[in-house]
């Protein structure tokens, strides 16, 4: 039900070692390389993307809201709330997620499953220290079994300091999740700015 001791030991492995790569390259930007950071787009009020990148983590993994249908294993509300770390220091907040669906003819081996919604992240961008939150869409799919997930979202508004103003562009995320705990890396390309 929680995924093998090895499976969670190698994907906790990679992401550590993808978080603290994508950390550093955030972090440790070299001054030459303004035109990419958030902090040139504060500065001149330009547009810009930046890549962006780290881990997250959440405990529990989700709040349910409600029953929906438990016997087909859909339409089924939550909440969930996950610590960033990385490019954002914040929280990943996820209002009205809802279970698409669940496909029960592979148990016991495999639950595959679908959730979609909308949420925030709030916090602190490590590339220049502003903050803001980022508004966003989007699904988790993966196996209730093995812990395998996968979350696509699209950022679709931004607000706060300059840097997270009129923001747009597309987190993933992957990592393992159970119903007790939940840890992973994320990436993505981030516009923002909204220019003169």
């Amino acid at each position: 039900m929680f995924g093998s001791k090895r499976t969670i030991r190698r994907t906790w492995r990679r992401i550590s070692a993808a978080a603290a790569i994508a950390a550093a390259l955030v972090v440790a930007a070299p001054a030459d390389a303004a035109p990419t950071r958030a902090g040139t787009a504060q500065a001149n009020n330009a547009r810009t993307t930046t890549w962006v990148a780290g881990a997250w983590q959440a405990t529990p993994s989700l709040v349910p809201t409600g029953l929906g249908d438990l016997q087909a294993c859909k339409d089924i509300p939550f909440m969930a709330f996950a610590s960033l770390k990385g490019a954002f220091a914040g929280t990943w907040t996820e209002q009205s997620m809802k279970v698409e669906f669940c496909d029960t003819s592979q148990m016991p081996n495999h639950l595959y499953y679908r959730v979609s919604g909308v949420g925030t992240l709030k916090g602190l961008y490590l590339g220049d220290h502003t903050r803001g939150s980022l508004t966003w869409a989007g699904a988790w799919e993966g196996d209730a079994i093995s812990g395998e997930s996968t979350g696509r979202f699209d950022i679709t508004d931004g607000r706060g300091d300059p840097t997270f103003k009129c923001s747009s562009g597309r987190l993933t995320f992957a990592g393992f999740t159970n119903f007790v705990t939940s840890f992973g890396g994320y990436s993505g390309a981030w516009a923002h700015g909204c220019g003169k």
